[in-house]
């Protein structure tokens, strides 16, 4: 037996109800991900990015395209690709693959809360990473997130451990875990620069002699990231050349988004995850009044306050290497955010709620009174539970239906292998669902949300030289105001689809959350409406509508489709 198994023997043998804890709780965390994930449904429009990137005919041509079109790095998308190859594309197969690569989250919460702090936080924070909502929803949603859950709690625990005892063994798995949370997930560069600046001041009032060390480990995980550096510093450059940027121009900073985390980090509430309205947020006081609201969440929140509050009092050195660089990054994004340098989604600050929770526990476990920390616990555990069990809506049978119609748009409509698919909101992610047909590679979304450049020059041809986020309106509004197309894309659509098609052949044309494609006459919009839209709604809008009236212009309108879910589907024919 070698030296590594024969360590683990020892260790299984002498903490064995330890280790039979953390098997059950681990075991507990899978089946409540199991049961969320298959009552999950359709993959919904963020999950189908992921799909559509990992569905590429290699990993090359997966790594190539994301790199090129997303502002994501490529790390997930990477390992979907395979997961695919593997098995298969269902929702479920999908959501199964970020499940696995998040379930070490809970073994490894207990191992890193027993490390740094003591065995009673361990127990309490993989318990709590166990039942939390938050966590259950993003280990199992097809995107990065619960990928990102384990990465950034490996991150903080090696960057506290290399500053403790620099050695080969620490060094290298920091280097390593805050590596591939930087080519996982784009924000990462903030959070690492927050640890360098949070390592450097420490260890210049602690440790100065181990400075050079720390600047080596950085040094060496700034070579590993170049590529990703790189691609961060191209996304900041072309996001700030943009004509639009969906993130800043949809998710404009609303400072009641603190509420938002608070709910999510500390109580079973998830209303903008279960009604997937992610610009949406209220004011926790407004709620007090209603006492499910006031048991099962607020009480909940002030528990986590209370218990992030009293680790600050334990004066654990340990504490400031772990906590401050997330409370900090947190800090940070908000004002990035107040002043429109960054989006803010709750989503987005998975990156330290593995830290959060630790914390929390922690500080819980630290009352003298140890009867007194294990009753609190056990009092936050009951109200949010009770909260699960007397809510309306919870992420256990939120079912998403918005797209799974889809399916049946194919078979309804006849689509034919050579009839034409034009979805300018939406694009090819939703070839997901209907599969027959060629599609025309118009994207406005994608050009608004990523980094499409040929769908804008597709829709402004040359004119796109000379347009910015500055005179795109006042370019467009005088045709909106007039129901005019817009003569260039017209021209692209035209030449380069249109004329060529055969007697017979159709377009099916796709409007996701119709209305947007209705003229400025029907919306009774006005110039002064169209100055203060926000930017993005504006050109998808545009684009809708003038696709609807080059297609009138030149081909019989032989059917439409309107679903319920919230689309309509036009079809038209080349007489």
């Amino acid at each position: 037996m070698n030296s590594f198994a024969a360590k683990v023997y020892d260790y299984i043998k002498t903490h064995r109800s330890e280790v039979v804890f953390v098997v059950l709780i681990t075991l507990l965390a899978w089946i409540l991900r199991v049961v969320c994930l298959v009552n999950m449904g359709a993959l919904w429009h963020d999950e189908l990015y992921s799909w559509n990137f990992a569905q590429k005919s290699s990993l090359f041509y997966t790594l190539h395209d994301v790199i090129k079109q997303d502002i994501h790095m490529p790390f997930y998308f990477g390992i979907l690709h395979l997961w695919m190859k593997l098995f298969n594309d269902t929702p479920d197969s999908l959501r199964f693959c970020t499940l696995f690569l998040s379930i070490p989250l809970i073994p490894l919460v207990f191992y890193v809360s027993k490390n740094l702090f003591n065995k009673i936080t361990a127990y309490f924070a993989s318990i709590f990473a166990c039942l939390s909502t938050f966590c259950i929803y993003y280990s199992i949603e097809a995107r990065f997130y619960g990928l990102v859950f384990v990465l950034s709690l490996m991150s903080a625990f090696f960057f506290v451990k290399m500053i403790d005892n620099f050695n080969k063994k620490t060094i290298s798995c920091f280097i390593i875990f805050a590596a591939l949370l930087f080519y996982t997930f784009s924000i990462t560069p903030l959070l690492l620069l927050i640890y360098f600046l949070v390592g450097i001041i420490y260890l210049f009032f602690y440790n100065k002699q181990k400075i050079k060390y720390f600047i080596f480990a950085y040094f060496m995980l700034f070579i590993v990231c170049l590529p990703a550096v790189y691609f961060t510093i191209d996304n900041i450059i072309q996001m700030r050349n943009a004509l639009t940027y969906y993130p800043l121009d949809n998710y404009i900073f609303n400072p009641l988004i603190i509420y938002d985390i608070l709910e999510n980090f500390f109580s079973f509430e998830n209303v903008q995850i279960v009604n997937r309205d992610f610009i949406t947020f209220r004011n926790m006081f407004d709620n007090l009044d209603d006492f499910r609201y006031f048991a099962f969440v607020f009480i909940p929140v002030l528990i986590g306050l209370f218990g992030i509050l009293n680790s600050f009092f334990t004066k654990n050195k340990k504490l400031i290497l772990f906590f401050v660089p997330s409370m900090l990054f947190l800090i940070i994004l908000f004002i990035l955010g107040f002043k429109n340098l960054a989006a803010l989604q709750t989503r987005y600050f998975t990156i330290i709620y593995p830290v959060f929770a630790c914390v929390f526990c922690y500080g819980l476990s630290e009352f003298k009174n140890k009867a007194f920390s294990f009753g609190l616990f056990v009092l936050f555990l009951y109200l949010s539970l009770m909260g699960l069990l007397f809510s309306d809506k919870t992420i256990f049978f939120m079912q998403k239906t918005e797209m799974s119609s889809l399916a049946s748009v194919q078979s309804e409509l006849n689509i034919n292998k050579d009839d034409l698919l034009l979805i300018p909101f939406g694009g090819e992610k939703l070839l997901y669902y209907i599969q027959n047909g060629q599609f025309i590679p118009f994207k406005i979304d994608d050009a608004c949300v990523l980094k499409d450049k040929a769908s804008l020059r597709f829709y402004f041809g040359d004119d796109i030289d000379k347009l910015n986020r500055n005179n795109v309106k006042d370019y467009l509004i005088d045709e909106i105001i007039k129901d005019r197309i817009h003569i260039p894309y017209e021209k692209n659509l035209y030449n380069s689809y249109i004329k060529n098609m055969k007697k017979g052949q159709k377009v099916i044309y796709l409007v996701f959350y119709t209305g947007l494609e209705r003229s400025a006459k029907e919306k009774r919009l006005t110039y002064n409406n169209y100055k203060t839209i926000n930017m993005t709604e504006f050109l998808i809008s545009k684009a809708l509508r003038d696709s609807l009236l080059i297609l009138n212009k030149y081909l019989k309108l032989e059917k439409t489709h309107i679903n319920p879910d919230g689309y309509t589907v036009y079809v038209f024919e080349k007489l």
